[in-house]
């Protein structure tokens, strides 16, 4: 069994985000990034939309508790889980306060649910899977457009093991 496989045996169908892009709308804001055509790598999406459900019915409503990111894309490659934890924003540094409390609740939620495989019996080694936690700024998207050379590598380190991801389209060859 794949390790995509198995993550589809733990997290329901119904957060599976069946497009080649990921897109954060809202009255004043629209975002899309989108996945590489140069992508070979079987992958899934998952969306946990807190404006449509309640995620953690157990939580209080205490700020940031029930937050989480905008999407998780997952891709096998090399006998290794890649898990792409990505926010996206339409600003930098206003939001980066926010954004990484988001990413590190997330981060927490995936080990969750690989020790959860785990504990039903299906084998997903901690050490085969590879997270990153991507932030995407709509403003420093354009500010990276607008420059006349391109950039070698999207991913900048931000500290914390975030990553500000400067391309608005998402290649997996990108991720070591």
């Amino acid at each position: 069994m794949s390790k995509l496989e198995i993550i589809q045996k733990v997290i329901h169908s119904n957060f599976v985000y069946n497009n080649e892009y990921l897109e954060e709308r809202k009255p004043d804001f629209r975002m899309r990034i989108n996945l590489s055509e140069k992508n070979t790598e079987d992958k899934l999406i998952y969306r946990f939309d807190p404006e449509n459900r309640v995620l953690f019915p157990f939580f209080s409503d205490e700020r940031h508790l029930n937050k989480i990111c905008d999407f998780f894309v997952l891709f096998e490659r090399n006998n290794k889980l890649y898990i792409l934890i990505s926010e996206l924003k339409r600003g930098w540094s206003r939001d980066n306060g926010t954004a990484n409390k988001q990413l590190e609740a997330s981060e927490q939620f995936m080990k969750f649910v690989i020790k959860s495989a785990n504990r039903i019996g299906l084998q997903l080694d901690e050490n085969d899977c590879v997270l990153y936690k991507l932030r995407f700024s709509e403003a420093y998207i354009e500010k990276v457009k607008k420059r006349a050379t391109k950039m070698k590598d999207p991913l900048h380190g931000c500290g914390n093991d975030i990553y500000e991801y400067r391309s608005d389209s998402i290649r997996f060859i990108d991720f070591k």
